[in-house]
């Protein structure tokens, strides 16, 4: 029965340390025209007392450009914090060390909610993952100065040429043939001009 009770703990003990909190890029999958510029989320779930974290991440610098990085909701609307959105590099294609931190004496923020949001622009066709890189970048700390136990999640973006709609097409179908019907109708009266 001892035996038993022992090893319930341990079971459990070993639950608990196994759980964490996911950190997300969001959406997961995306396709994009080349030339659009679209906007990705950072997003946490369940975390209960996030006082403060930091990232890096990394992308495809042929596929796409990063625009901006800015501050996300769930510490933006707390009014005490102060955010580094990181320094972007296209070349490497990378965006080193944003970070955010509340100040003060105050309890963390409770999850979930968007950290930061960062906008890119397709600039070629192509694939690219977006991912927390180095991994050792990333560091979610509570109120206490605690490192928070979290998962990673990547997200894949497909940039391709861009498809008409099919309303498009079909106004530009009968713009042709607007065209076509005006041209062939003024041929007989230049004809007559000529005469």
């Amino acid at each position: 029965m001892k035996s038993l009770l022992s090893l319930s703990i341990i079971l459990l003990a070993g639950t608990g340390s196994a759980l964490s909190d996911n950190i997300l890029i969001s959406p997961a999958s995306q396709t994009v025209s080349v030339g659009q510029t679209f906007t990705l989320d950072i997003n946490v779930d369940q975390i209960p007392d996030l006082f403060d974290y930091e990232f890096s991440l990394s992308f495809n610098p042929a596929v796409l450009a990063a625009q901006s990085v800015t501050e996300g909701a769930l510490f933006a609307n707390t009014g005490d914090s102060f955010f580094s959105p990181g320094s972007i590099n296209n070349t490497a294609g990378t965006i080193p060390t944003t970070a955010d931190t509340l100040e003060g004496k105050v309890p963390g923020v409770s999850g979930p909610g968007t950290l930061a949001m960062v906008q890119f622009t397709a600039i070629a066709a192509g694939t690219t993952s977006i991912d927390f890189s180095p991994p050792h970048d990333l560091i979610l700390q509570d109120s206490k100065g605690n490192t928070l136990a979290v998962t990673a999640h990547s997200a894949d973006i497909t940039a391709g040429t861009s498809i008409p709609e099919p309303a498009t097409l079909s106004l530009l179908a009968l713009a042709l043939m607007f065209g076509f019907c005006c041209r062939f109708r003024s041929q007989p009266f230049e004809t007559l001009n000529r005469r």
